[in-house]
């Protein structure tokens, strides 16, 4: 038999692809003209032999065969450059940044996901936010935080082709927003505490090396069941708003209130200090707010706070919370503090977790206990004051975990000291992580920072950082495929 790879430089090779698209709901698109003619069709609808049943089975297939149509019309126009190390393109999905396809990694046998991000350079915090994520992406090993598995930009062999950026990582299922927003389908304690445990466990991990996440959300947690032991895998992603914990970094840069109000997190998910621009609110309690938000969402399959604007939002958490302390109010901006000094604030007793708790699974002793529990550690999460909130050290610790009975990970405890030369290890790599990470040194040895430099000169300078790192983990990449390859043939 022919060993595929017995050509070492196929690698090296690109090739020009469009994905396939797989309709999921095995929708015939030729059909598609008669669909929706019959569906718009007035005599037709109009018709009285027409019951409410099919009437909406025809809008549904109207519906579902438009987005079928509007997706193959969107890949008649997609192109993909991708090494010959890749193959069996599929569609996945498309956003505003690019096309996210899943692919077979010919070298492993494994499928893996490749995101395709288009002209990102037209926006300098596109290209800045991309530029982080990947940086960080190189830097991460945790088995609850995604890796980044490989990167090229297409096969753009200069800087002037540089047009379009691609991150190839591990395939996963399904995000979390799929779980909150299955209204029908609720899971039991075992499964949601399975899943926030391992965030925290990913979180601990991004908290010991001095990052904050900074836009946890179900859209930004994947999952994936393992198909050898059916162990449910839970990962990490989105770390376009990540930066380094204020206290973690000596940089002037990190402390700057413009520096932090670049923060962009999902409002429904957005701590109290960041709705209220407290000084030096980019720190760790911010995830642990998000994780609660989320584990409330898994419990009760409703988003605890939807609000139209920070302020809003903000009056939302008061309204559940009750009053905030007055230690909390002080450490708000004066101007911030005279605004909400000008509302009317409630002046009703706190409305407590577990009045506005609604349990969803089956009534049993055991159930019970971890009702009780589950109320608890989101008491403890869902703090104003994120002094007083609960850590996620402490909160990997809490009863509420033991409800886990199909997992690979050992709940730790109070005289859990197993993990202090980890730890160790992660405090030691903090300082060469901030280097790593604060990409903003002085411009060609002067003192001007990228900041300082005009709209143009900013462009150049962050598609040409971007485009040199990439390529140099590209050459590394293909150096160690080649070892491999050597070590087998």
């Amino acid at each position: 038999m022919t060993n595929e790879f017995e050509n070492v430089e196929l690698y090296d090779e690109f090739y020009e692809c469009r994905p396939a698209y797989l309709d999921v709901n095995d929708i015939d698109t030729s059909s598609l003209e008669s669909i929706i003619s019959s569906s718009n069709d007035s005599n037709d609808l109009n018709n009285n032999d027409i019951d409410d049943d099919n009437y909406q089975q025809i809008l549904m297939n109207t519906k579902e065969s438009l987005k079928t149509y509007v997706i193959i019309s969107l890949l008649e126009n997609c192109r993909l450059y991708l090494p010959k190390q890749y193959d069996e393109i599929v569609y996945l999905s498309s956003g505003q940044q690019g096309v996210l396809c899943a692919a077979r990694d010919r070298l492993t046998g494994k499928m893996v996901a490749i995101k395709k991000f288009d002209h990102p350079f037209e926006h300098i915090d596109n290209v800045e936010r991309l530029l982080r994520e990947f940086r960080i992406l190189k830097f991460v090993n945790h088995p609850n935080v995604m890796m980044l598995l490989d990167a090229f930009p297409g096969r753009a062999q200069s800087l002037i082709e540089f047009e379009d950026v691609y991150l190839v990582t591990e395939l996963m299922d399904y995000d979390l927003s799929i779980i909150c927003n299955d209204r029908k389908h609720f899971l039991n304690h075992s499964e949601i505490a399975e899943i926030i445990y391992q965030i925290l466990c990913g979180i601990q991990y991004l908290h010991r090396i001095g990052l904050v996440h900074g836009d946890l959300s179900p859209a930004n947690i994947v999952i994936r069941n393992n198909r050898f032991d059916d162990h449910l895998e839970v990962k990490i992603i989105d770390f376009g708003q990540t930066k380094l914990s204020y206290r973690s970094s000596s940089s002037s840069i990190n402390n700057s209130n413009k520096h932090q109000s670049s923060l962009l997190s999902t409002r429904s998910y957005r701590a109290p200090e960041v709705l209220l621009n407290m000084d030096n609110h980019f720190d760790f309690p911010i995830d642990i707010w998000s994780i609660g938000c989320i584990m409330f969402e898994l419990l009760s399959k409703d988003v605890l706070i939807q609000g139209i604007s920070d302020y809003h939002q903000w009056k939302h958490i008061e309204s559940i919370l009750g009053n905030p302390k007055d230690t909390f109010l002080r450490r708000i901006r004066s101007s911030i503090r005279n605004i909400l000094g000008r509302q009317q604030r409630s002046t009703n007793q706190r409305n407590r977790i577990d009045q506005i708790f609604n349990i969803k699974c089956e009534s049993n002793d055991e159930n019970e206990y971890f009702n009780e529990q589950a109320k608890d550690l989101l008491q403890r999460i869902l703090v104003v004051d994120p002094r007083e909130r609960i850590t996620v050290d402490d909160a990997l610790k809490h009863p509420y975990f033991k409800a886990r009975t199909n997992s690979k990970l050992p709940q730790q405890d109070d005289d859990d000291n197993n993990d202090d030369d980890d730890e160790q290890k992660m405090d030691n790599n903090q300082n060469n992580f901030e280097q790593i990470i604060e990409y903003r040194e002085p411009f060609n040895d002067s003192i001007d920072t990228i900041d300082t430099l005009s709209d143009d000169e900013q462009y150049q300078y962050w598609k040409k950082l971007l485009f040199d790192e990439i390529r140099l983990f590209q050459h590394k990449h293909r150096q160690q495929i080649r070892q491999t390859l050597n070590s087998i043939i």
